[in-house]
């Protein structure tokens, strides 16, 4: 089951098994990917976020 826990513990190739390195961002990457988000941000107004269910859960 997703939890809060499972994703501040777990890491994606200890829980899903071998991945492409090509597919996966460094933390320098996803930290830098959150900055450009943040500063480009609408400074006003609602945030929308859009996710797709079967996109976000892994059967296995």
């Amino acid at each position: 089951m997703l939890t809060r826990e499972f994703l501040k513990s777990a890491d994606c190739q200890s829980s899903f098994g071998p991945i492409e390195e090509s597919l996966l961002l460094s933390a320098e990457q996803r930290t830098a990917s959150l900055q450009t988000f943040l500063m480009n941000k609408p400074s006003k107004g609602p945030l929308w976020v859009f996710g797709y269910g079967s996109l976000m859960w892994n059967p296995l």
